[in-house]
């Protein structure tokens, strides 16, 4: 296994929340959702700082999902800041801090 693996893995156990938890809709198990990815540019993205946890719902299966919507939209819509956000929980890997105790930031203000 990969730190790559090890880093999803931690984001989808169930220990962090969905990002867009704050709507309240909430469905399904949180899922690792990669902000960009291989098939952009056909370079390889790590996924260190490049993802998120999101809800199944949130993530792919909503009308208002980040894949529905696109990742503008979704900022817009839940007030957050994807990339702020991937690099706090990059910061809390990197620290070893794998028990997240507060929230990530909501945006980048």
């Amino acid at each position: 296994m990969t730190e790559e693996h090890d880093f999803e893995q931690w984001m989808r156990s169930g220990a962090l929340p969905c990002v867009a938890s704050a709507s309240g809709k909430c469905d399904g198990p949180i899922e690792f959702a990669h902000l960009a990815h291989r098939g952009m540019g056909g370079k390889t993205v790590p996924s260190i700082g490049n993802g998120i946890p999101l809800c199944r719902g949130h993530h792919t299966a909503r009308g208002d999902s980040y894949h529905t919507g696109g990742r503008f939209s979704f900022e817009s819509l839940h007030k957050v800041d994807l990339y702020a956000i991937a690099a706090w929980y990059k910061q809390r890997w990197a620290g070893g801090f794998f028990a997240v105790s507060e929230d990530p930031p909501a945006g980048a203000e």
